[in-house]
């Protein structure tokens, strides 16, 4: 079952930015859990789902009509001939 926050896309937003802006401070997750009354597992997986989405905002862009080339395959030779 999903359970879903009373709270707005720029609710979430401002929160998730300031998950992000203080990775790694100690504590930082727990204060903004107990101050909006989210789940800290809720506020580091929608972190996860924000920083995914930055990440691929910032990605360069594939251009359009190129295919990645295939991979090289090679064979190897076992046993003697």
């Amino acid at each position: 079952m999903r359970h879903t926050h009373a709270s707005t896309p720029s609710e979430r937003v401002a929160w998730v930015g300031s998950v992000l802006a203080h990775a790694g401070e100690y504590g930082v997750v727990t204060a903004l859990s107990r101050t909006v009354g989210v789940a800290r597992q809720t506020l580091y997986t929608w972190a996860e789902r924000g920083r995914a989405a930055l990440a691929g905002a910032f990605a360069p862009p594939v251009a359009a009509g190129r295919r990645r080339s295939p991979p090289v395959r090679t064979r190897t030779w076992s046993g003697t001939a």
